[in-house]
């Protein structure tokens, strides 16, 4: 692609995203034909399609096979200043729910008890959960908490229970800070088809560490969250 060509698409990308504010269209609105923005702004059908993907990649806009591009829905911000549990990080974008996957004890593996800072093989619990914002399944949340932490953690109901209030409530623990590293994955089939996206889609992959006041790692979470319907958001101070 021109330099030229790379630069009108971005053009005709502003002008479809004005359009989209001028008629003030919804989330699962329809947007009109590829030909109808290439007539409206006077450019061919190719650059129009170069500007409406580029909305697409950007998750503005999403495509239903034979039917056409809808306005995206707005994503689900998280403020990432903030240490909550899920349910309370959340609570202000609507009603939050947890599906339990898989809730065992195992023995810890290399990578698990080297993210742990923990011996090789000691028992850990593993608690995989599916996250839900307004009935919509949009994080895949694996934990790693070391047994000697909380013993018969296996006795409460984490489809219900906040972790880090059983934590801190139950188990004493004063929990301080957590230690993230994010990154861009792919979904794999499994993790696409519980959060309805296909796979290879794109997602946050996020490690997490939550230290308690002792500066021990008491929890080692990894997250996947849809990329479409998640946003990071934090804010940052000048130094003085």
């Amino acid at each position: 692609m021109s330099k030229y060509t790379n630069l009108l698409s971005e053009e005709i990308r502003e002008k479809i995203e004005e359009y989209m504010i001028e008629k003030n269209l919804q989330p699962h609105d329809r947007l009109p034909s590829e030909r109808f923005f290439s007539q409206m702004f006077g450019v061919n059908r190719q650059t129009v399609r170069t500007a409406l993907k580029r909305l697409k990649n950007e998750h503005h806009l999403y495509t239903l096979p034979g039917k056409g591009n809808f306005v995206s829905p707005p994503k689900y911000k998280e403020e990432t200043e903030l240490l909550a549990s899920f349910s309370e990080g959340w609570k202000s974008e609507g009603k939050t729910s947890s599906k339990v996957i898989e809730f065992s004890l195992i023995d810890a593996s290399l990578s698990v008890s080297t993210n742990l800072q923990i011996e090789f093989g000691e028992k850990v619990y593993k608690l995989e959960r599916a996250r839900c914002i307004n009935d919509e399944y949009i994080t895949i949340e694996i934990s790693f908490i070391p047994e000697k932490y909380c013993k018969d953690l296996h006795r409460f109901d984490f489809s219900k229970d906040s972790l880090y209030n059983v934590l801190e409530n139950v188990y004493g623990y004063h929990l301080s800070y957590i230690e993230e590293k994010i990154a861009i994955t792919a979904l794999k089939e499994e993790d696409a088809a519980l959060l309805g996206c296909e796979t290879g889609a794109d997602a946050f992959y996020i490690k997490g560490f939550t230290f308690d006041d002792k500066k021990r790692i008491i929890e080692y979470c990894i997250t996947s969250d849809r990329a479409d319907r998640y946003v990071l958001v934090s804010q940052l101070e000048t130094l003085t």
